[in-house]
């Protein structure tokens, strides 16, 4: 065999050798996954996602019908006639702040 076949031969070696490595510390350390476990993860991620997007709806849903109730309930304030004027139950500052947080003109 002449010299340049056995370099050729050798750095093949090498070569193989390498990917063997490569291949092996994949499959060994979990990096490397088959294309049915690769479904299912998938699968996994957008089940997660929707189950996550539901759970935001629902809590948009109930943040909503709380703002609802918050407006109607500050919405007017009952003064006693015997009470002086901004110790009351919701002080006039307290008021203008709650219009301000709901965006609503007082």
């Amino acid at each position: 065999m002449s010299e340049a076949a056995r370099a050729l031969v050798a750095v093949f070696g090498i070569v193989l050798a390498f990917a063997s490595g490569w291949f092996g510390r994949g499959y060994w350390d979990g990096s490397t996954i088959s294309a049915d476990k690769a479904q299912a993860q998938a699968q996994d991620f957008v089940t997660a996602g929707t189950q996550a997007a539901i759970a935001i709806e629902s809590a948009e849903g109930k943040a909503e019908q709380a703002r609802v109730i918050t407006r109607e309930r500050t919405k007017y304030v009952e003064v006693k006639g015997d009470c002086p004027a901004g110790l009351g139950a919701v002080s006039d500052d307290m008021r203008d702040r709650l219009h301000a947080a709901f965006g609503e003109a007082p």
